[in-house]
């Protein structure tokens, strides 16, 4: 199996690259040509976008600090530029499938940069006073089954959760797909009460359960080498699935109902980009299952 996860970790990095840069040239090209007249935009970055917001009152200050930081500002500032038009259904209907799913791949990264800044910062410091504290998120890039994904992108939450309504309502029933129920209840409440968190935990609570129906305790018997392997290679084909919907369930939660949309509708109107899609994603579950315990720090 060494050898066949190096081809599918090949394959999904050169699929991962490609849609992320049918979605870069898609914006590029889009302000290229793009008539600005409220003169609303002035000459942005040559290599990044054509043109820049002019009231983006910190582009000095940021500027200034690529200059000091270049190594690594760069790379947040390249994929803000990129989801800056998140919400402009105009530009993101007319993509074609790699590149509207390039542009989800760069949501999903930038939503993890994001918090690994913030999360970083504040357990840092919580650190230095020796307190303990849940550990970063892992890159979601790694991360296939919603289980995993609940767990260690948000341990506190997670642990939150165990801790105060999973185990405590032990005491009224020992259904677990109950008790579930009102975790993500709770989720939904705590993010807010508008129609895409609602599909995002409802995608996210379907997902989990399909997954404890699927892979189930007695599913897990030993088996011989060849017999693993082939258990493996269907496990992740079921996944890919799953992963698939999870994706578009964050993509509700990232960037809102009509966009979720947009997804969505995709689904159903190019077929063979959705099985170049299910072949990539069931690359990344065979990536994600050889290094699912590797600490983000040694990766």
């Amino acid at each position: 199996m060494y050898f066949e996860t190096i081809i599918y970790f090949i394959i999904w990095s050169l699929s991962v690259i490609y849609s992320v840069h049918r979605f870069s040239t898609s914006s590029y090209n889009y302000f290229r040509y793009y008539n600005d007249e409220y003169d609303d935009f002035t000459q942005g970055i040559s290599f990044l976008s054509k043109k820049r917001d002019k009231a983006d009152l910190e582009w000095e200050a940021i500027m200034f600090l690529v200059k000091d930081y270049f190594p690594w500002l760069v790379i947040y500032v390249s994929v803000a530029l990129a989801t800056k038009y998140i919400k402009s259904l105009k530009l993101i209907e007319n993509l074609d499938s790699w590149s509207l799913y390039g542009f989800g791949y760069a949501m999903g990264q930038f939503f993890h940069l994001k918090y690994v800044i913030q999360y970083g910062i504040s357990t840092s410091i919580a650190s230095f006073e020796r307190i303990n504290v849940p550990n970063l998120p892992r890159c979601i890039g790694r991360i296939h089954l919603y289980s995993d994904m609940w767990k260690y992108f948000d341990p506190g939450l997670y642990n939150f959760l165990i801790k105060n309504i999973y185990l405590p309502m032990t005491k009224f029933t020992q259904n677990k797909p109950i008790r579930s129920f009102f975790c993500f209840s709770f989720v939904y409440v705590w993010h807010g009460l508008e129609t895409h968190i609602f599909i995002w935990t409802i995608l996210n609570y379907f997902g989990l359960m399909c997954e404890s129906v699927l892979w189930s305790k007695t599913d897990k018997i030993k088996k011989n080498g060849q017999e693993q392997n082939w258990k493996r290679r269907k496990d992740c084909f079921i996944s890919a699935f799953l992963l698939a919907m999870s994706a578009i369930s964050n993509f509700y939660f990232f960037a809102g109902y009509n966009v979720g949309n947009v997804f969505f509708r995709r689904l159903f109107a190019d077929m063979f980009g959705n099985i170049v899609l299910i072949a990539a994603l069931y690359c990344c579950c065979q990536v994600s299952t050889e290094i699912p315990t590797v600490p983000a720090s040694q990766m």
